[in-house]
């Protein structure tokens, strides 16, 4: 039986990473997935002055440079006979053969390896995906996620602030000095975020 746990925890989590989603334990112990580039809106807005805060408790940095691509190719609809994939989907700066919003997606991808100065190519194997059309949403989600950092922001202070907060629970934050200045950069802050 544990065998077959570990393969469907597995399957899971191959799944999970597919459909660009995430999954934590709530707080009364219920599993929830959560989508990680979801548009909807945010569960709440908060505005914090520096004078509210300890700057002790504020971390920001960007995701790991390593983990940003601009060229993609996936491999979909897996032949069992020969062991291999009977189709590819892919976006690079000068070609692609997404059916739709190609142009958009290559400009993704120059517009990526303009501002980072490297190629990084992202090559993934679809094994349960056997349609075009799922193959090319999946393709798409990725080059939205993946051609750029992200800005993380770790607040560790007042239990006041976090306490109607759990995992998964989307929230905006905008950071302003003593002056009324944001200190979030524009790109990164609550109106250029989806959720």
């Amino acid at each position: 039986a544990g065998g077959g746990q570990r393969k469907f925890n597995e399957w899971a989590q191959q799944l999970l990473f597919e459909s660009l989603c995430y999954s934590a334990v709530s707080n009364d112990g219920n599993f929830r997935v959560f989508n990680i580039n979801r548009a909807d809106t945010a569960s709440s807005f908060q505005t914090i002055t520096l004078s509210q805060i300890d700057m002790s408790s504020i971390s920001v940095a960007l995701t790991d440079i390593t983990n940003v691509y601009n060229r993609f190719y996936v491999r979909y609809k897996e032949n069992h006979q020969t062991k291999d994939f009977d189709s590819f989907i892919f976006c690079e700066e000068a070609n692609s053969n997404l059916s739709s919003g190609a142009s958009t997606y290559k400009g993704m991808c120059i517009n990526s390896q303009s501002l980072y100065g490297f190629i990084n190519q992202f090559t993934y194997n679809l094994s349960g995906v056997c349609e075009v059309v799922v193959a090319e949403i999946i393709i798409k989600l990725m080059i939205e996620w993946l051609t750029f950092q992200k800005l993380v922001i770790h607040f560790s202070g007042d239990f006041a602030y976090l306490f109607k907060y759990e995992v998964g629970d989307r929230i905006k934050l905008n950071f302003t000095d003593n002056d009324g200045a944001t200190i979030i950069p524009s790109q990164f802050n609550n109106s250029a975020t989806k959720g």
